[in-house]
């Protein structure tokens, strides 16, 4: 028989709430960077593989 389970109200601490909002900022910030991160390696990619091509 599975437990039932009923949703608990959670009341957040101002301090508490306003961290964890810090914290989850700062980890979309951090996934903004990787993403251009990872575009621009991707383009100097295609480019030495362009390069290595014409020399070929």
């Amino acid at each position: 028989m599975a437990l039932a389970v009923s949703p608990v109200e959670t009341l957040w601490a101002k301090d508490s709430l306003f961290r964890y909002l810090e914290a989850m900022e700062q980890l979309q910030e951090n996934l903004e960077e990787y993403d251009k991160l990872q575009s621009l390696t991707n383009d100097v990619l295609l480019q030495v593989m362009d390069s290595s091509r014409d020399h070929c």
